[in-house]
């Protein structure tokens, strides 16, 4: 036996371990997700018995499909008038906003 059908039983040897080793790592991480799949088949088993009980319950909404108003123009005649704002000042209430940027930021962080 010469050194080069050495390194090829070796090589063969290494490769085949190897194909051995990732499927086995290939059965234990299916075996790993099984409780992962469980649970979101048993997610998605409560999302659609949700949607059924909250459609059960829901009183039936307008058509938009079929073209029934959605919204009737006395409606809109009781919302108030959106004008162009004018006061650009904030609430009592709330800070008046300040730089967005970090104070901390380095040079070439900075926006421009």
């Amino acid at each position: 036996m010469d050194l080069i059908e050495i390194a090829m039983l070796v090589f063969r040897i290494g490769v085949g371990l190897g194909v051995l080793l990732a499927g086995i790592g290939v059965v234990l991480a299916a075996l790993a997700l099984r409780p992962v799949a469980r649970d979101l088949r048993s997610l998605a088993h409560d999302t659609r018995r949700l949607a059924r009980l909250a459609e059960a319950q829901l009183p039936p909404g307008p058509d938009v499909a079929a073209g029934e108003p959605v919204a009737t123009g006395a409606a809109f005649a009781q919302a108030p008038a959106a004008g162009p704002a004018t006061d650009h000042r904030p609430a009592p209430d709330r800070a008046p906003l300040g730089p967005v940027q970090s104070a901390h930021a380095t040079e070439d962080e900075r926006i421009a």
